[in-house]
């Protein structure tokens, strides 16, 4: 590829290659946005609303899952409660990767 990457495709970095997934016409982006807004206000909620003395998210270590993480820290963050965060994230062949106190 010379140039930029078709607009509404997603990139990964894979050791020295560079892997695009056109999405466009695929998904529609906006209704993705907003599907996730909806998730995002939902679980800031459960947040709010409980007495949690803790969080863990518990994802693979593929790029995609990230997000559920990312999604976490946003609710916590939102939500204006102090709840500790932790990320525990398995191997594809499911081995402990790692324990990450966010």
């Amino acid at each position: 590829l010379v140039g930029e990457a078709p607009k509404g495709s997603v990139q990964a970095v894979l050791d020295e290659a560079t892997v695009m997934l056109p999405l466009a016409g695929a998904i529609d982006i906006d209704e993705e946005r907003d599907r996730l807004a909806r998730e995002l206000a939902k679980l800031t909620e459960v947040i709010r609303q409980s007495s949690l003395k803790s969080l863990t998210v518990m994802r693979m270590e593929v790029p995609c899952c990230g997000g559920l993480t990312q999604m976490a820290l946003q609710a916590v963050g939102a939500s204006g409660q102090s709840v500790p965060l932790v990320e525990i994230v398995i191997g594809v062949r499911g081995d402990l990767q790692s324990v990450n106190p966010l």
